[in-house]
Order: C-alpha cells, then structure tokens, then sequence
C-alpha cells in the first residue's frame, strides 16, 4: 500500500515539475519575444531617426538690405515678434491690426485667418491638429535633435516615446507705416513660398548619398506628397505647442524691412509604431500623441494600445469576411453575392456572427457592402488590390448597403479608429485608411465600365438571421 502511494505521489510530483517547466518556459519565451519585438523596433526606429537627422534642413533665405537704426529696429522688432504671437494665441484681430493695409487687397479678416494655419477651416476631430501634426512631423524631424526614450509593443503594433528639439527660421517683410512699421502680407508671403519651394527641392539636388538615403528613407515611410508642402513653422504656430521667438537679423531697403525671426520647437511625444513586410517602422499615417511636460508615456500609450488591438481585430475581421466572400464567388460561377443579402450569402463561409461585428461599434453589424459590386464578377474588376467591397458603415444592420446613396456615405464619421477605419478590398486584403486618403476614393468603389452598372437587385434591408447555437455535447 505504501509502495502505491509513494508511487502515485512521484507521478503527482513529476507531473507538477513538467507543468511548472512548461508554465516557465512559456512565460520566458513570452517575456523574450517582447524582448526582441522592443529591440527589433528600437533599431528599426534609430535608423529612420538618423536617415532624417543627417538630411538636415534646407538653409534658409538670407536677410538683404542695410543695418537699421535703434529706433526701426526696436519698432520692427517689437510688431514683428507681436505678429507672430497674436498667431500663436490665435488673436486674429490683435494680429490683423498689425497688417499693413494696403497689403492685403480685398482679404478681410475672417478670409485672412484661417490660411495662417492649413486646415483651420476643416472640423479639428480628425482634418485639423492630427492631419497637420501627421503630415508635419517628417518636415520637422529633419535635422532635429531627435531622442529614443522608451519602446512598447504588441503583436503587430506599438509606441515610441520621441524628444524633439528643432531650431527653425521665418522670414517676415515689413513696410513703413506713419511713424512705425506693419506686416507686408503680400510680400511675406511670397518669401515663405520662396523658401518653400526651395527647401522641398534641395534633398532632391543634394549630391552623394545623403540625398539617396533621404528620398528612399521618405518613400518608404509616407504617403504620396505627405509633409512636402509644410514647414516647422506651421507646427510651431499651433495651439498644441509653444515655440520660442526672437530676432536673429534685419535689414532694411527704402521702405521696406525683412526680419528673420529665429524659433525653438522643443516637443515631447508618442509615435505609433507599426509591424508590416519590411519589420518595424514608425507609423507615420497614424495619429500620435503630444506628451505634457509631466505626462507618463507608459500612461498616455495604454489606451492607445487598446485602440490598435481594436483596429488590428477589426481589419482581420474584415479580412475573414472578403475571404468568405471570395470562396462564395468561387462556387457561383465567380459572381459576388447580391447587395441585399451578401451577409447572408457570405455567412456559411465564415460560420460566425462575430466577423460581422467591430469592436469598436455598439452595433452588431458593423460594415456595408459596395452595392456597384452586386452580381458582377470578379473578371470585371480588373484592379482587385484597388476596389473596394466592403467598409465600416454606421448603418448597424445585416446586409447593409448604401442605396441610394453613393457608396461609403454611411462611413463613421469621426472614423472608427481614431483617423481611420477598415477598408475591404476584392483582391482578399483589409486595411485601415484615413477617410480622405488617394486609396479610398471615389474610383475605389467603380467597376472599369460604371456605365453597364446597374441598381442593386432586391434594393431593402433583410436581417440575417442568427446562426443555430452549437449541439451540446
């Protein structure tokens, strides 16, 4: 009897090591693959920093003109540093008082406003401070004293805690005005877009292979056209961020005065990181986030890593139910299933409701089908990676579509996912967009031939049923 319990107890003992050791193994090789995600991302993260740091500004126009006298450069100074701050506050009238009037032409005020800041005028949720910060960073990185902080990851996705230090130049012209000076709008104006065009042609005229590195480091990490256009100024005159101003030269011509003013950018923030074919890289079409001085990075990023786990379940969601829709074509003749009842047609292939539903949406149904697409085939659509068959909707129905509407108009609007909601393309793929990318527009819903297209057959609403519960056991 002894010998059986001794017996039984080693097997218990033997068996509560194994468990242990597969318990420690699993966690070791969980916390090592956190590991070499972090590092894999830390270096993949320093080598986009120092493509940008060693691109470097373009040098910036040089102030012409004669040494001023005490007097002008104490008024200048003081109408020049004032003008840049009423902008800053967005004090439109204190800024317009300080425009000389014979510049302007027939701007009023109102007109004059929001050009000082590029997307002023569009709705701030999603077209204002993310689409200009998102778009600017690339421009102000450039040349900057860029420090890695901390790295946190997740499966596919994560976040790098970024110190920037930029110093930058602006250049305003003034004209006399009675006894002072005021801002020559027209003038300053064209100075900026002097500069401008000159500072996005020097990487491209750079010789040797700074500007090699420079334009394959900026294709491989932005969208067509992102960030060419902007400057640091444009960031730095947000409501976000506070930058220092002082000025660095003056000179005067006759009548006319150009300043150049000289500005600090000290910025703290969280960049979103991204896992794709090419390893690790900085996500630059994602919204970031600007840290407070006091601000925990570790804090500010643990939201935000729900939301790109939320993002990342809805994609692959989206990406089940094309797959299913590409295996529904397959058995009928290569044909898509019709508008009205695409969930119900799509469902066997995918045998769950739960693909049908985004995590973030209270709705059970959460995307609509591209109506243009109904009953065609797939021979049809000769540009599969590009045409889009499926996309977040708000209508929050089974086998929901946008008749009569043109469709996508039921997209969420703020999107889904902070700047962005998934898209479903005819070639199988998912991925998320910002509602006003190249990728999703107008021609990504059209069939090469719109023409021959017709009205959806059946054009209602039919709930799928729900599916029946699994035999117990």
């Amino acid at each position: 009897m002894c010998r059986m319990l001794s017996g039984r107890v080693a097997r218990y003992v033997l068996l509560a090591a194994a468990l242990g050791l597969v318990t420690y193994l699993s966690i070791f090789l969980s916390v090592a693959s956190a590991r070499s995600n972090a590092g894999a991302a830390r270096s993949a993260v320093l080598a986009a920093i120092a493509a940008l740091e060693q691109a470097g500004p373009a040098p910036e126009a040089q102030v012409e003109g004669e040494e001023p006298s005490a007097a002008d450069l104490a008024s200048i100074t003081k109408v020049a540093l004032d003008y840049v701050r009423a902008i800053d506050d967005q004090d439109w009238e204190a800024g317009w008082a300080l425009v000389h009037p014979q510049s302007s032409g027939d701007m009023a005020m109102d007109q004059w406003a929001p050009v000082q800041i590029a997307g002023r005028e569009r709705p701030e949720e999603y077209y204002g401070w993310p689409a200009r910060m998102m778009q600017l960073l690339p421009v102000l990185m450039q040349g900057a004293e860029v420090d890695l902080g901390e790295i946190v990851t997740r499966e596919m996705s994560g976040w790098a805690e970024l110190s920037i230090h930029r110093d930058f130049t602006w250049t305003l012209v003034l004209r006399r005005l009675g006894d002072g000076w005021a801002v020559d709008l027209a003038e300053t104006r064209q100075h900026q877009a002097r500069q401008a065009v000159e500072r996005q042609l020097e990487p491209m005229t750079a010789e040797g292979s700074q500007r090699e590195q420079w334009m394959t480091q900026m294709m491989a990490m932005m969208e067509p056209g992102m960030g060419g256009s902007f400057s640091p100024i444009d960031l730095a005159l947000s409501e976000e961020i506070k930058a220092d101003y002082e000025v660095a030269d003056c000179g005067i011509s006759g009548d006319r005065a150009t300043v150049k003013l000289a500005g600090t950018v000290r910025l703290r923030m969280a960049m979103p990181l991204a896992n794709g074919e090419r390893g690790w890289s900085l996500a630059w079409c994602e919204e970031p986030k600007v840290l407070g001085p006091d601000e925990s990075f570790q804090a500010a990023v643990a939201g935000r890593l729900e939301e790109q786990q939320e993002t990342e379940e809805c994609r692959g969601h989206v990406q089940q139910l094309m797959v299913g829709m590409l295996m529904y074509a397959a058995d009928y003749d290569e044909r898509l299933p019709v508008a009205s009842s695409w969930c119900s047609a799509v469902h066997p292939y995918v045998g769950s409701r739960v693909v049908y539903h985004c995590p973030a949406d209270d709705a059970d149904f959460s995307y609509a089908f591209n109506y243009k697409l109904s009953r065609h085939s797939l021979a049809e659509a000769q540009r599969g990676w590009g045409t889009i068959a499926l996309y977040e909707s708000e209508i929050g129905k089974g086998n929901a579509f946008d008749w009569p509407d043109f469709p996508g108009a039921s997209e969420p609007d703020p999107p889904r996912h902070g700047t962005l909601n998934v898209y479903g393309f005819l070639d199988g793929h998912a991925e998320a967009y910002s509602p006003d990318s190249c990728a999703i527009g107008e021609d990504a819903y059209r069939l090469p031939k719109p023409e021959e297209m017709g009205a959806p057959r059946e054009p209602m609403m039919i709930e799928m049923p729900p599916p029946e519960p699994p035999a117990e056991e």
